[in-house]
């Protein structure tokens, strides 16, 4: 049986006439795809999640909500270390890498993370990476 979840872009381009932005194409690939890959594991049959792409006058910020299980807070301060997984994931397979992976990348860029987090509502994560002129 397959799992469905409804999946939703939007790009919002506040200015696209930009002189350079450089981004490593492992980089590229690896951090939606990442933090999307939890964003569906970890949300219902049925559930919903938003990515939304906005290109700004000197960064670009990518934002993937999700309407999961949401992470606990004591598990929030420990998301980005390597193997660390929520304490309310029940079965749901992993290895607990994938966040901290996400982070050393954003790192790398000179980017910023964010995560907001509501048990059995939803995760939002948030990743700006600032445009090299």
């Amino acid at each position: 049986m397959a799992l469905r979840i409804d999946v939703r872009t939007s790009l919002i381009a506040e200015t696209i006439d930009f002189i350079g932005f450089y981004l490593l194409p492992s980089a590229l690939c690896l951090l939606p795809s990442a933090i999307l890959s939890n964003a569906v594991k970890y949300s219902p049959q049925g559930g919903r999640v938003d990515l939304t792409l906005t290109c700004q006058e000197q960064e670009v910020i990518f934002k993937i909500k999700d309407s999961g299980i949401g992470i606990p807070l004591e598990d929030q301060r420990h998301l980005f270390e390597l193997f660390h997984r929520g304490g309310n994931i029940g079965n749901i397979p992993g290895t607990g890498l994938g966040l901290s992976v996400v982070k050393k990348c954003v790192d790398v860029q000179g980017g910023k993370i964010s995560v907001t987090s509501e048990v059995g509502v939803g995760t939002t994560v948030t990743v700006s990476i600032s445009w090299i002129p």
